[in-house]
C-alpha cells in the first residue's frame, strides 16, 4: 500500500472518529424533556444529565445527575439533584438533597428537616415553609412564611409575608430582612409580575 493511500485512510478514519465522538457528546448533553402522566426516578434509579418534566406529579426518589426543570400538580424531591432546580407545582416539597440552587412556586412550598440545599433558595406560594438546611442565602415570599426551630440558614433570610413566623431556635448565619410586596397586592399578583 502506498504511502499516500496510507495517508488517506488515517484521514478518513479520524474524520469519522471525531464525527462519532461530536454525535455521541451531542447525545450525553442533551437534555431529556418528558410530558404527561406521572414521573417517578426511583430510589434506586438515576437519570444523567438534565431533565425537564411536565407531568401531573413528578416524584424524584433517586437521582438526578444534572439540573431538574419541573411543572406539576405535586413536585417532590426526596432523593438527590446534584444540579439546580425550578420547580412549579401545586405543592413542591423538597426533603432529600439540592447541591445547587432550587427555585419553587407553588400553592404550598416546603424544605422539610430532612433537607440539605447548597445554594441559594428562592421560594414563592400561598404557604412557604422551611425546616431544613440551606447553605446559601434564601429568599421566602408567601401569604403564610414560616422558618421552623429545625432550621438552619447560613446566610441572609429575606421575606415577604401576610403572616410571618420565625421560630427563636432558628439557626441563621446573616441578617433577617423583610421587605415589602412590590406594589401591594396579593402574593399571587407579586408571583405574576416577578415571574412574567
Amino acid at each position: 500500500m502506498s504511502q499516500s493511500l496510507q495517508s488517506d485512510r488515517i484521514a478518513v478514519l479520524v474524520i469519522v472518529g471525531l464525527l462519532c465522538l461530536s454525535s455521541t457528546i451531542g447525545v450525553v448533553s442533551a437534555q431529556d424533556q418528558r410530558t404527561g402522566g406521572s414521573l417517578t426516578i426511583g430510589p434506586d434509579e438515576t437519570h444523567e444529565g438534565d431533565l425537564e418534566v411536565t407531568a401531573g406529579d413528578v416524584l424524584v426518589a433517586g437521582t438526578v445527575d444534572g439540573d431538574l426543570t419541573a411543572t406539576g400538580g405535586s413536585v417532590i424531591i426526596s432523593g438527590d439533584v446534584t444540579g439546580d432546580v425550578t420547580a412549579t407545582g401545586g405543592a413542591v416539597i423538597i426533603e432529600g438533597t439540592v447541591e445547587g440552587d432550587p427555585a419553587a412556586t407553588g400553592g404550598e412550598v416546603r424544605v422539610r428537616e430532612a433537607a440539605s440545599i447548597g445554594g441559594v433558595v428562592e421560594a414563592t406560594g400561598e404557604t412557604v415553609t422551611v425546616d431544613g438546611t440551606i447553605e446559601g442565602d434564601t429568599r421566602l415570599d408567601g401569604e403564610s412564611v414560616a422558618v421552623g426551630p429545625t432550621a438552619m440558614i447560613d446566610g441572609d433570610l429575606t421575606y415577604t409575608a401576610d403572616e410571618t413566623t420565625i421560630s427563636d431556635d432558628v439557626d441563621i448565619t446573616g441578617t433577617v430582612t423583610e421587605t415589602e410586596q412590590e406594589g401591594g397586592g396579593t402574593v399571587f399578583e407579586y408571583i405574576a409580575a416577578r415571574y412574567p
